[in-house]
């Protein structure tokens, strides 16, 4: 049986569409099978977080940053991480939420602890407090003022 180019040619595009569907749905990450859950978290102040950042739990990856939305509150005003955590992280009751730094780049990460042991299990959409990421800039401005009052205190 003899096969004419032009049906070579359909068969030979149709195998790398499907291999080029199969590379971006492995390189992408894409969820297919939605075993996992959201959270909440609020934090005052996410200095460097964005949508798609990492979310660690006890240092290892198990989700990512879905939305990052502003609550206007009565007294103050937070920042709200919605974020999407694996069915294998298992939260419980008294789980911590914190920012921290992924490398030399300056990329953050919010990472979970696990909470306290014996604990209910947090049910999917529950809301946790973060931790407030220490804010470098800060300390080193009341620094470089406590050495500035510490000089002319010297001086007279």
């Amino acid at each position: 049986m003899k096969i004419n180019n032009e049906t070579k040619i359909g068969l030979m595009v149709s195998i790398v569409i499907l291999l080029l569907a199969i590379l971006t749905i492995k390189v992408g990450k894409f969820n297919l099978s939605n075993n996992g859950h959201f959270i909440k978290v609020h934090f005052e102040n996410v200095d460097g977080v964005n949508l798609n950042s990492p979310v660690m739990f006890n240092g290892l990856e198990v989700g990512t940053v879905e939305d990052v939305a502003i609550n206007e509150g009565e007294a103050d005003t937070k920042i709200e991480l919605l974020l999407w955590v694996n069915n294998k992280a298992r939260l419980r009751q008294g789980a911590k939420a914190y920012i921290k730094n992924l490398g030399f780049m300056g990329e953050k990460y919010v990472g979970l602890t696990s909470g306290d042991a014996g604990g209910a299990y947090l049910a999917p959409g529950s809301v946790i407090v973060g931790q407030e990421p220490p804010n470098f800039e800060k300390l080193l401005s009341d620094r470089s003022e406590e050495r500035r009052v510490g000089k002319e205190c010297r001086s007279r």
